[in-house]
């Protein structure tokens, strides 16, 4: 657990993950200024980016309870897995009409 925890880079990895979900969001929204289609899509990420906000959240508040080895398991793998699948579907959209910019976006991603 201590090995995932350090992969991630703690807290402040998690905080960074964070902060790039705000990013995904706003690169669909521009999608979705030409492509209304994207709206769902743009939606979901929204709804993602939301959840893993709540889950840092409690991390932070188990951290500062002295409960963040029993919080880590619960909330940081779960802002893991909903950051990656937000990742994959930016990509998708990406891909699936050929958007500039999809060969920056999978080298960064």
């Amino acid at each position: 657990m201590t090995q995932i925890w350090s992969m991630i880079g703690g807290i402040k990895g998690l905080e960074t993950l964070e902060r790039n979900c705000a990013v995904l969001v706003d690169l669909v929204f521009y999608v979705q200024q030409w492509y209304p289609e994207a709206l769902a899509i743009a939606e979901q990420l929204r709804l993602n980016a939301r959840e893993i906000e709540w889950h840092i959240g409690r991390l932070k508040s188990a951290a500062k309870t002295g409960r963040a080895e029993k919080a880590f398991a619960e909330h940081a793998e779960e802002v893991v897995v909903i950051y990656y699948v937000m990742t994959r579907r930016v990509l998708a959209l990406y891909e699936e009409w050929s958007l500039p910019g999809l060969l920056e976006l999978q080298r960064t991603l």
